[in-house]
């Protein structure tokens, strides 16, 4: 009677009866088919090293003496079974052939390499190099060259490899008797059974003496595996002679260079990193250049896409240029295609199980659930991952460092992330080992983790990062019902910090898991998360959304949403008569701050329309009707609008003292930087370049706040006119071009045409007066739309400019009077200026 369970199979026999009966249940495919599937998920690996159909026969042979365990792990996948079961076959079959007194231990000799001298790695700066890092980053290979280094480095030097078997499964690590004993007998000394470590450790150093020997040692377990390997020559032998010493370890080693110490070595340390997008893509595109002689746009796409997909692992690189090798008939595009955004990496798991079994289990349920979050994990969320385990803040750090001995984690000062590879094996585990309710229950706590952060720390990206990930995380884990409950606690905070994108997707995340009733809540927060993206398409139709589900807490304030997006899309007119539809909404309802709300909106909408004196007269109400309500938000926000009207004025050194009182003593309702960037174009206005560009590198870096995409733009336009005004005319058209860029792709016009006429200038500095007219007939055309007729006027000075380049001076003169008229009728500052460039020019 065959065996029910792994555990009781007694003998060899008996296991190729079991594998029999698992071949029977999946189909009875053939023994050459098996070989075809063991070869494709070994080349799924990195390796080549597909069976024959003999080979597989045998294992199925009831006769046999000893078996292939890693070949029954692999039949095993390949008749459809998980990996965690095809790994229980292998250490039944390592088991079953006396494998647990360690792996078989041999010291082999290894050949020159061929070929070219250069190998691109430093000398060994001491006797005993480790070289650690994940699996699948090369370090064998990056070994192998450091040896053919060393052996170049003295005449008749010998190279020899031993593998250690740290991280192989049914085999212990070698032990290093063995390891020396089979050392001895590789340089040609005897290595008697008799004789013990110290008579074989002074064998070994006497071998050395007199030549050199670098035994490269692969797979590492432990520095306390390598001690009794660490032979110094205390008589100082001929220069370059010694035992050294190349060793690899998937775990850090650490406590070795305590113990080389203790024998007089050194220790050279290097960690092997995964290679940079960069250099994956020049070994892409050289293993692929024969089959592409012409370039093109979608082949390069393809290659960085597949670089992408790689993300620096060798064996992965290794993977597609052996598929693309086998399939020449398919294009790159395809095979991009193919492997996707990221590699199927089916080894993931087999790969990093051994690493993951050696951090202990408490370390590897953290490591399991880590891979539940993507991105970046804060270090002050980690605790709350092990909270059903009774875990303290002294625990986790302990834990994360054995995760970081093992390179399966990389920890800095405030987060922990896992490299891509890494993730997918951890995410696949807590998948397949974490229980479905224990999940749901974490969710929910790293989701409440966040909520008490976003009250108690500064907000930052990471934050913002790291919550979205705790909402992704409840939607897999089907806890939709926990992240409905946290995120209108959360998504407000999110956006008053500037982080809308982030805000956009919470809202989305939690949108079908919100209970009818807030459901027009919703659509009005997602159109407002829309609104400050440039997203105006979207959040108007969120909008009237929210105007068909919402009962209104604050009567006009959806009205007054919609006109700030209409007057975002150009639509003044219309946006001017929603305006005044919500202040009448508001004060029949007896709603102050919405009123008050509307009225600086229209006011601020008659200054962009340059009507000056309506806007002063509408601010001064707003601020009143605020007051009164004690809205103060409304009252910053207004006076920051009034600081431009000011500016357009000319009343530079009130619109400055206004803006200075502003920046002092903050408030909600403006950010720091818009306000920064106010500062730098009234600065501008005065010539003062060096403090505008001040003001706007503060705009743009962290401490001035989290900037919208309308805010970026606006930066890079004012950089623009800064690298102008110094002379840098190429830097000057590349950051409005950048400007251009983002305002077309978001269809904002207001920024569409500063940009235009900001590249309208640039193109007259270098008297290109074709392309001068150009851009700025591009921002007439939008300032007319948008009856801003202080762009207008900016546009045909621009035009007067272009025609005096090219001599039409009655042509020049007519686009000069044009731009003054157009300014002294709205009373802004430039009308003299532009008067004066006529006048010049007639007396030319």
């Amino acid at each position: 009677m065959r065996p029910t369970t792994l555990s009781s199979i007694a003998d060899l026999g008996e296991l190729a009866e079991a594998l029999t009966g698992l071949r029977a249940a999946a189909g009875a495919p053939s023994f050459a088919e098996l070989a075809r599937r063991v070869g494709a998920l070994r080349l799924g690996r990195g390796s080549r090293d597909a069976p024959g159909k003999v080979t597989v026969y045998d294992c199925f042979r009831t006769d046999r003496h000893r078996v292939d365990a890693e070949l029954i792990h692999d039949l095993v996948l390949a008749l459809g079974a998980s990996a965690s079961a095809a790994a229980e076959w292998r250490t039944t079959a390592a088991r079953l052939n006396g494998a647990t007194l360690g792996g078989p231990v041999s010291a082999s000799v290894l050949p020159a390499a061929e070929g070219s001298t250069s190998t691109g790695v430093e000398p060994a700066a001491a006797p005993v190099v480790v070289l650690t890092g994940l699996p699948g980053v090369g370090k064998a290979e990056y070994a192998r060259r450091l040896a053919e280094v060393e052996r170049r480095r003295t005449p008749g030097a010998v190279v020899l490899l031993v593998r250690l078997h740290g991280f192989e499964d049914g085999q212990r690590p070698a032990e290093a008797d063995e390891v020396l004993r089979e050392l001895v007998r590789a340089v040609g000394g005897r290595s008697d059974r008799r004789l013990d470590a110290a008579a074989l450790r002074e064998r070994l150093r006497t071998a050395a003496r007199d030549r050199r020997i670098v035994v490269l040692l692969e797979d590492a377990f432990s520095a306390a595996q390598l001690a009794p390997l660490l032979i110094a020559d205390h008589a100082r032998g001929p220069a370059g002679c010694g035992l050294h010493l190349i060793v690899t370890s998937r775990a850090r080693l650490d406590g070795l260079e305590a113990l080389a110490a203790a024998e007089g070595l050194a220790v050279d340390r290097r960690t092997v990193l995964p290679l940079e997008t960069e250099e994956t893509v020049r070994r892409l595109s050289a293993a692929t250049a024969s089959r592409r002689p012409t370039s093109s746009s979608s082949d390069d796409a393809a290659v960085h896409r597949l670089a992408k997909a790689i993300s620096g692992i060798r064996l992965d690189l290794d993977l597609v240029l052996r598929f693309i090798e086998d399939h020449p008939d398919w294009s790159l595009a395809d095979v991009a295609e193919r492997f996707g955004d990221r590699p199927r990496r089916d080894h993931a798991v087999p790969l990093l199980e051994p690493s993951v079994a050696a951090v202990g289990p408490d370390a590897a349920t953290l490591f399991r659930r880590l891979g539940l979050l993507r991105g970046p994990v804060r270090l002050d969320v980690v605790e709350t991952l092990l909270d059903d385990a009774g875990a303290d803040a002294p625990t986790s750090v302990r834990l994360l460092r054995r995760l970081a001995d093992m390179h399966l984690a990389t920890v800095s000062e405030r987060a922990v992330e896992l490299h891509p590879l890494v993730h997918t094996a951890a995410h696949r585990l807590a998948v397949e080992q974490e229980r479905p309710s224990v999940l749901v229950v974490l969710a929910g706590r790293v989701l409440d983790r966040f909520r008490e952060l976003i009250g108690s720390v500064r907000f930052d990206a990471s934050l913002a990062d790291g919550l979205v990930a705790a909402a992704a995380l409840a939607v897999d884990q089907r806890a939709g019902d926990a992240l409905a409950a946290v995120v209108f606690d959360v998504v407000e905070p999110v956006g008053d910090a500037g982080y809308w994108s982030h805000a956009a997707e919470l809202l989305q995340l939690a949108a079908p898991f919100v209970p009818r009733d807030r459901r027009g809540t919703t659509a009005e927060l997602l159109a407002r998360a829309f609104e400050k993206l440039g997203r105006y398409d979207d959040a108007l139709d969120h909008l009237h959304r929210a105007s068909r589900l919402l009962t209104e807490e604050q009567p006009g304030r959806t009205m007054n949403v919609i006109a700030n997006v209409e007057r975002q899309l150009g639509r003044m007119a219309e946006a001017e008569q929603s305006y005044l539809r919500a202040a009448r909404i508001a004060a029949a309802a007896g709603n102050p701050i919405t009123r008050g709300r509307a009225i600086g909106n229209l006011g601020n909408l008659s200054r962009i329309t340059s009507r000056y004196r309506r806007s002063e007269r509408l601010f001064d109400l707003a601020d009143a009707v605020s007051a009164r309500a004690g809205d103060d938000v409304n009252r910053t926000i207004v006076e920051s609008n009034r600081v431009l009207l000011l500016q357009a004025q000319g009343r530079f050194d009130e619109a400055l003292r206004r803006c200075a009182t502003l920046l002092e003593h903050g408030g909600a309702g403006v950010n720091r930087g818009y306000l920064l960037t106010q500062r730098a174009t009234i600065l501008l206005d005065l010539d003062r370049v060096a403090e505008a560009e001040a003001a706007l590198l503060a705009a743009g870096a962290d401490d001035g706040g989290p900037t919208t995409f309308d805010e970026d733009a606006e930066i890079a336009i004012q950089l623009a006119q800064v690298a102008r005004r110094r002379g840098d005319l190429v830097e000057a058209a590349r950051l409005a071009d950048t400007a251009l860029a983002s305002a077309e792709r978001v269809g904002y016009p207001l920024l569409r045409s500063d940009a235009c006429s900001t590249l309208g200038e640039i193109a007259a500095d270098t008297d290109d007066a074709g392309t001068a007219e150009r851009w700025a007939r591009c921002s007439l055309e939008l300032a007319e739309l948008l009856g801003d007729r202080v762009e207008q006027a900016r546009a045909f000075e621009t035009i007067g400019r272009a025609a005096a380049i090219r001599g039409d001076r009655a042509a020049a003169d007519a686009a000069f009077t044009t731009a003054a008229d157009l300014l002294s009728a709205v009373g802004h500052w430039r009308a003299t200026a532009v008067q004066t460039m006529r006048a010049n020019l007639a007396r030319a």
